[in-house]
């Protein structure tokens, strides 16, 4: 490869490409990865080969998965060949089920951290009078909230950085999932608090099991079944 197609982009998208290519004949996948780099040099003729002149001819070939389920889609590997352990159906299953315990244990936790605290004193009649009320909560509440969650959450962690069926960049947003809804369910009502006070806790909280839940759930469906599809490609090949 000459220096004039070493640009960090392209090298990270070819590598990229090569791995989601693991189930395919060895000379069929450096056949696609080169024809793939042939496509963007050609692209890059004339121009400054700038960090926006690579993206736009990266955008041009499309993002590597595709790339990928389309070379399985028309490639055989060779006749006999098993399907790879790291790229069978019951992994991305397996992660879904381990990552889905994660967050509803997350979120189950969430309900006992924070409270409102008040201080109250006695009035000259007796009476206990509210003088301070306060929210205690913190993000870092999150590190009690991966508590429970953490075998299960390990197990996936482990299971995704060993798959076949997720780029690089798809296994570090499994890999974050849990953890970062945890961030945001700790981190929300206090903020809340912080800005408007009482009624910041509860649109905060809300806001956070909303985009914890629906987002956490639609992140992990869509990769596991995008996961799932490239699985059954590599058995129909296989």
């Amino acid at each position: 490869m000459s220096p004039q197609t070493t640009h960090p982009l392209v090298t990270r998208y070819l590598t990229e490409l090569d791995a989601l290519l693991h189930g395919i004949d060895p000379l069929e996948r450096a056949e696609v990865v080169m024809g793939v780099h042939e496509h963007v040099e050609s692209a890059l003729e004339g121009t400054a080969r700038t960090d926006a002149d690579v993206r736009a001819a990266l955008a041009e070939v499309g993002p590597a998965t595709a790339v990928a389920e389309e070379a399985y889609a028309g490639r055989p590997v060779p006749a006999g060949s098993p399907q790879p352990a790291t790229a069978r159906p019951w992994l991305p299953t397996t992660v879904a089920v381990l990552q889905g315990l994660a967050l509803a244990l997350v979120l189950l936790t969430y309900g006992t951290l924070g409270a409102f605290v008040s201080t109250s004193t006695s009035s000259s009649d007796g009476d206990f009078v509210v003088t301070d009320r306060d929210y205690v909560g913190s993000v870092f509440d999150a590190v009690a909230l991966m508590v429970a969650a953490f075998p299960f959450w390990v197990l996936a962690v482990v299971l995704v950085a060993v798959a076949a069926l997720w780029s690089g960049r798809e296994k570090a947003v499994l890999m974050v999932l849990v953890p970062g809804c945890a961030v945001l369910l700790s981190g929300l009502p206090p903020l809340g608090y912080a800005l408007v006070g009482d009624i910041g806790v509860y649109a905060g909280a809300g806001v956070a099991v909303v985009v914890a839940l629906g987002g956490g759930a639609t992140v992990l469906t869509v990769l596991v079944r995008r996961a799932l599809r490239r699985s059954r490609a590599v058995a129909a090949d296989s």
